[in-house]
């Protein structure tokens, strides 16, 4: 019997990542934004369905099993459950925010709220008053945590990408 599963790459590798999602965020000119970013851990809902190899294993047609007894009746839920992370809890206590190509007039900052990391930008830029001006950006949560009598050192990136200052006066 055979199960529909995914081939194995090719070079025998299996790939690893542990990326932050690359966000833009828009704020406009001449203006003090906050910013909350929600922190949680994603888990898979299964809603109780059957797993691919159990799913074919009872649906396998037999003189018992008609041919369509392998469509297992939907069950209607979310995909993905959502837990927040209690940041202070599990040891980050600051928030770095770097800005490589800080446009003049233009700083961010950031703390840690509970399961948020609340950003504050704060764009008054005379460069932003006639175009758009779009620069890169990183948010890291920091801290550490102790175990078992040794200190390990957090730094996650929580968010990175394009922050773009939308243009207008700011007078």
């Amino acid at each position: 019997m055979t199960y529909r599963l995914p081939d194995p790459p090719s070079d025998g590798r299996l790939p690893i990542v542990d990326l932050a999602r690359q966000s833009v965020i828009s704020v406009d000119n001449g203006t003090i934004s906050r910013i909350p970013i929600p922190c949680m851990y994603r888990y898979m809902n299964d809603c109780g369905r059957l797993s691919r190899m159990e799913h074919d294993h009872l649906g396998w047609p037999d003189p018992t099993h008609p041919d369509d007894s392998c469509q297992a009746p939907p069950i209607p839920c979310a995909p993905y459950v959502f837990e927040p992370i209690d940041l202070e809890g599990e040891g980050y206590d600051n928030v770095i925010v770097v800005l490589p190509d800080q446009p003049s007039g233009v700083t961010a900052n950031g703390v840690i709220e509970y399961d948020k990391v609340m950003l504050t930008i704060n764009a008054m830029s005379y460069s932003a008053q006639t175009e758009d001006i779009e620069t890169p950006i990183a948010i890291y949560a920091t801290g550490s945590v102790e175990s078992e009598g040794t200190t390990y050192l957090l730094r996650d990136v929580v968010t990175k990408g394009t922050l773009r200052i939308v243009a207008g006066p700011i007078e």
